[in-house]
C-alpha cells in the first residue's frame, strides 16, 4: 500500500470528527485540524485536546513561540504522509530542520522520522552550515538523532567544508557541539570503513 493510501484511509478514519483550532507564530497564524487526526500522530496535542476539553466543541492551542512554516510542514505531512511532492511545498525546504525540532515539541515521532529520511536523501548537507548547527544544539537534548546526524554529516563532509570565521566562532563558543565534533572525528580518523548514509536507524526516533 502506497503512503497516499494509507493517508487517504487514516482521513477517512477521521472524518467528521471534530476540529482544533491553532494558533501558530507571533502573527498567531490560524489552522483549524481534525482533533482525532492531531491526536493520532502526536502526544503533546493527545494532552492538550483529549485530558481537559472533552466536552468543548471547537479546541483551541496557542503555539505562539512555533516557526509558522515548520506547522506548515506538520500539516502537509498529516495530511499526504509525505513531504515535498508538490511544487508548492518546495520553499519548505529550508525548514526542515525547524520541523523536525517541531516534531519533537509535538511528541510525533513518525514525522520527525519522514524529515529524517528527508535530509538523509539529500545528503544532509544543509546540517553542514554553523549557524544550522547552533540551532540544532540549542534546541535538542544530548542523545538527539538529529544531533548524531548532524555530527556525522560533518565528519562525511569535514575535507570539502570552507572553514570560515562562523565555523570559529561555533568552535569556540564550546559546549556539547564541540565536544560531540571533536569526539565524532577522533573516531573517524580511525575508523575501518567508510561512513554510508545506506543505515539510517540510528537518526530515527523510536516509535
Amino acid at each position: 500500500m502506497t503512503s497516499s493510501s494509507r493517508n487517504l484511509l487514516t482521513l477517512t478514519r477521521f472524518q467528521g470528527t471534530s476540529s482544533a483550532q491553532i494558533f501558530v507564530g507571533p502573527d498567531c497564524q490560524f489552522w483549524c485540524l481534525p482533533v482525532e487526526l492531531l491526536c493520532h500522530v502526536s502526544t503533546f496535542f493527545r494532552a492538550a485536546l483529549k485530558d481537559d476539553f472533552e466536552d468543548v466543541k471547537d479546541k483551541r492551542v496557542m503555539l505562539k513561540e512555533e516557526i509558522p512554516s515548520a506547522f506548515k510542514l506538520f500539516v502537509l505531512w498529516l495530511y499526504k504522509g509525505c513531504l515535498f511532492d508538490e511544487m508548492d511545498a518546495s520553499e519548505l525546504h529550508d525548514f526542515t530542520v525547524q520541523a523536525w525540532v517541531l516534531g519533537d515539541k509535538l511528541g510525533a515521532p513518525a514525522f520527525q522520522n519522514c524529515l529524517i529520511q528527508e535530509l538523509v536523501s539529500d545528503g544532509a548537507d544543509k546540517l553542514n552550515d554553523p549557524k544550522v548547527v547552533r540551532y540544532i544544539f540549542d534546541n535538542t537534548t544530548k542523545r538527539s538523532p538529529l544531533r548524531t546526524l548532524t555530527v556525522d554529516s560533518i565528519v562525511y563532509s569535514y575535507e570539502n567544508i570552507e572553514q570560515g570565521e562562523a565555523w570559529r566562532s561555533l568552535c569556540l563558543s564550546g559546549g556539547d557541539v564541540v565536544v560531540d565534533l571533536m569526539k565524532a572525528l577522533q573516531q573517524s580518523w580511525t575508523a575501518v570503513e567508510a561512513h554510508s548514509w545506506d543505515d539510517t536507524a540510528k537518526y530515527l526516533v523510536k516509535i
